[in-house]
């Protein structure tokens, strides 16, 4: 581990220990960001994901928080029929043997499922296999993403294409970037937005054509275009685009590839 990488996790810590967990998970994330398979750093992660949201500390962390890509592969998936439910597994960042009450979901050692707590057999086993399931393992079978994907890399443009007609509203903007590219508020990138009626099959090349249309410089070696769409809670339709700068948004000045760390990102 390199001095940089713990001097974050230690301020992590610190911050953690003060109640300031968004805090603490932006020094983790920032880690996250160049190392991407720290173990020290998914531990803290974990930890921090494991207690959620509650506000009962200065500063807790909020649902946007916890969806951060970043921490993707710490989350179990309950695997019971259109089940949705999620959770971080104890054992992510405990050692030695780890007692749970009332579990929020558990693996099955011999079949490799997870289920949450509604999909347990009655006798707390598999649904599955009816083997005994392990409340706090060590190991995750991840979630699928509910944010769009970060890249370590600054993002410099955002163009985002909403189903309907007329002007897109900023505060649309606002509740829409908030939660599925809150990376937009930390890069300051231009936005521009623009409406589509009848919504076009191949919504995502509308959006991409367009940035290709206006900013021709984009389509460069020197910038690299990510894209996702979806639906907002009225079910409107959207896509969003986003253009990175091809250089690395964190670095670590202690990096040495002669000193056996990880290579970073």
């Amino acid at each position: 581990m390199t001095p940089w990488t713990s001097a974050l996790l230690d301020d992590a810590n610190e911050l953690m220990a003060a109640g300031r967990r968004r805090s603490a998970l932006g020094c983790v994330l920032t880690v996250l960001s160049v190392y991407p398979n720290s173990q020290p750093a998914l531990q803290l992660a974990a930890s921090l994901a494991y207690q959620g949201t509650r506000a009962t500390v200065p500063e807790p962390l909020t649902n946007a928080d916890l969806c951060d890509t970043r921490l993707d592969s710490l989350f179990c998936s309950c695997q019971g029929p259109g089940c949705t439910s999620l959770w971080v597994s104890a054992g992510m960042f405990m050692s030695g043997d780890v007692a749970v009450t009332n579990p929020r979901g558990g693996r099955c050692e011999r079949c490799d499922s997870y289920y949450c707590r509604h999909h347990f057999r009655r006798n707390g086993t598999c649904p599955r296999c009816r083997s005994a399931l392990d409340y706090a393992p060590r190991v995750s079978n991840g979630r699928t993403p509910m944010q769009m994907v970060r890249l370590n890399q600054p993002l410099v443009h955002v163009q985002v294409l909403r189903e309907g007609t007329g002007r897109v509203s900023p505060g649309y903007l606002n509740e829409l970037l908030s939660y599925m590219a809150p990376d937009v508020f930390e890069d300051s990138p231009t936005i521009t937005a623009v409406t589509s009626h009848p919504w076009p099959d191949d919504c995502q090349g509308v959006a991409m054509a367009r940035v290709a249309f206006e900013h021709q410089e984009y389509l460069t070696d020197s910038y690299d275009m990510r894209v996702s769409d979806g639906r907002d809670q009225a079910d409107t339709r959207w896509v969003i685009v986003k253009i990175f700068a091809a250089m690395p948004k964190y670095v670590d000045p202690d990096y040495s590839p002669d000193s056996g760390d990880a290579q970073p990102v």
